[in-house]
């Protein structure tokens, strides 16, 4: 009786273990299946709040929050460095350093569009943007020498007229400024710059 009665026990402790581990097994696949199903969820996620935060960023741009929305743009170009909006990020936060009047800024980040998207339609106008940007900055020799530049690579173009417009302006006020701290070029500095035939713009 008492043989028979371990044997029970025995069979009972090996059926229950058999069965708990049934119950593990389920549990533990149930926890894998819900694993599986939420990454794609997280994936999702990301993507949407990549153009969740492009879009922020331009509401602010277009609410005139130049300043606020360069911080966004800027948070975008760190966070999605993959994103297929990086470009767009880079040129509006050029963009709005420039109009929130911090130029330095905006010129460093102008030159970057501008070596970093050689092929995009935009690049001339990046190239217009830091000459403006050193102007507003007071390097009118500099400004002028980048006007002619452009000048020189889009003569063709439309904006040509402005850019030797932009040159001419400059180099009048570099020359001025070399005047009023007592240092003199000899003769139109500026017009010595020129292409024979660009002064028809002028008369």
């Amino acid at each position: 009786m008492n043989v028979f009665s371990h044997r029970d026990s025995f069979f009972y402790a090996v059926d229950y273990l058999v069965r708990g581990g049934r119950k593990l097994f389920i549990i533990g696949f149930a926890a894998f299946f819900l694993s599986a199903l939420h990454f794609p969820y997280k994936t999702s996620v990301y993507a949407d709040t990549s153009e969740e935060d492009f879009r922020t960023a331009v509401h602010l741009m277009d609410d005139s929050l130049f300043a606020v929305a360069a911080s966004e743009f800027n948070s975008f170009i760190e966070l999605h460095p993959q994103s297929p909006r990086l470009a767009d990020a880079q040129f509006n936060l050029a963009q709005c350093l420039f109009l929130s009047g911090n130029f330095a800024g905006s010129l460093s980040r102008y030159r970057a569009f501008f070596l970093n998207n050689p092929d995009d339609p935009r690049s001339p106008e990046a190239e217009v943007m830091s000459a403006r940007c050193l102007e507003q900055l007071g390097n009118h020799l500099e400004a002028a020498s980048r006007y002619m530049a452009l000048y020189r690579s889009f003569f063709t173009s439309d904006f040509a007229p402005a850019t030797l417009s932009g040159a001419a302006k400059n180099y009048f006020k570099a020359d001025k400024a070399a005047a009023d701290s007592g240092l003199c070029f000899s003769g139109n500095f500026y017009n010595s710059c020129f292409w024979p035939g660009d002064r028809h713009f002028f008369d």
